[in-house]
């Protein structure tokens, strides 16, 4: 004979079934939002994203050799692996003042240009509608830009 108890459990156990057997059954959920991997820096008081997809490299407290130059932005070179790279402020490149170059960052797209910032806050994973157009710093929109200063880039080509 049997009892409401086991009744009762034999009915529990059939709907943990069929819920566990629906649960493989179904597509798993879309993602909901696009996301992007960036670094975050802070130049002077303003905050600034980096696709780390444009970066090949970051270093702290670089060794930077001072070289006479007309472009106050570039405040040296450094050596790395054997090759020679050109450090560039990031602030004065943004117009804003000189930055204690504490931070390095090397571009995935030119690796002989390096840019330095005084304050790293990390990585980061956000969703892009998050990111503010005038906060999303492009490396290589930099890159041109020093191409240009050198007389070498679309602009200074003919």
């Amino acid at each position: 004979m049997i009892t409401d108890e086991r009744v009762e459990l034999s009915h529990r156990a059939r709907l943990m079934r069929e819920e566990f057997d629906t649960g493989f059954a179904e597509m798993p959920g879309q993602v909901v939002a696009d996301t992007e991997d960036v670094l975050l820096v802070r130049i002077g008081d303003e905050e600034r994203v980096v696709p780390l997809g444009e970066v090949a490299g970051v270093a702290a407290r670089p060794l930077i050799t001072a070289v006479p130059t007309t472009q106050p932005a570039m405040i040296g070179l450094i050596s790395d692996r054997g090759n020679v790279t050109a450090v560039w402020d990031l602030g004065q490149l943004l117009g804003l003042p000189a930055e204690n170059p504490r931070w390095l960052v090397i571009p995935a797209i030119e690796k002989s240009v390096a840019f330095t910032f005084d304050h790293f806050a990390g990585f980061l994973r956000v969703e892009q509608e998050q990111i503010a157009d005038d906060q999303r710093l492009s490396l290589a929109g930099l890159v041109e830009t020093i191409r240009e200063l050198a007389g070498t880039g679309s602009r200074g080509t003919t």
